[in-house]
């Protein structure tokens, strides 16, 4: 008798045992979710249409060393948004082809650039979201590291920027000219009616 109670529990664990490990198997996977990013889109417009130059990419940093010189003075005020517009302004030059071409300097540099403006950002914008007084240890700490990061940042600016190298020129040259040259062909054949003769106006067929 007691042979057969043992035998019926351990015929009962067995199937309870069975049970818990199908349920464990079957349950269902969790879905594995796809980050979308941004897709780089690289132009060979100037972006906004303005001609790239050394002196465009100086009144730039200039720029950015002005706004962040008054956000020092005045840290209590809210304006980590203006860096955001900073980045995106960067960004666009950076995607623009002939940038290394037109203003002679290296995409490392303004990399390093976009580097200051993120850093400007993230500790302006802890700084203005904080609930904390603005004499208070954190808030003090903030506006430390902001001074320091533009101390940096000058420094950066004092030496020269690093040139592209002769090969990386000759290549975006080429490439810039047979751009300009398909460019003049397309604005010329577009400028011409369907016989091959100039259009006076755009009604003229």
């Amino acid at each position: 008798m007691k042979t057969i109670l043992m035998l019926c529990c351990l015929a009962l664990t067995l199937s309870v045992w069975s049970q818990a490990t199908q349920k464990k198997t079957t349950q269902p996977q969790p879905k594995q979710v796809t980050v979308q990013t941004k897709k780089t889109v690289i132009t060979k417009e100037p972006p906004m249409g303005n001609a790239v130059s050394p002196e465009i990419v100086e009144k730039f940093y200039e720029n950015l060393v002005s706004i962040a010189e008054k956000d020092l003075e005045n840290f209590a005020t809210p304006s980590y948004m203006k860096y955001s517009s900073l980045h995106d302004d960067l960004v666009k030059l950076m995607n623009y082809q002939f940038l290394e071409l037109d203003s002679e300097i290296e995409l490392s540099w303004f990399k390093k650039v976009d580097d200051f403006i993120s850093f400007f950002y993230k500790t302006k914008r802890t700084n203005d979201l904080g609930f904390q007084a603005a004499d208070s240890p954190k808030k003090i700490e903030n506006k430390k590291r902001f001074e320091t990061g533009l101390a940096n940042f000058k420094k950066f600016l004092e030496k020269e920027p690093p040139k592209p190298k002769l090969e990386r020129l000759e290549v975006l040259k080429r490439q810039k000219q047979e751009y300009e040259r398909e460019k003049r062909l397309k604005e010329k054949t577009q400028g011409k009616g369907s016989d091959g003769k100039q259009k006076l106006f755009d009604g003229d067929k």
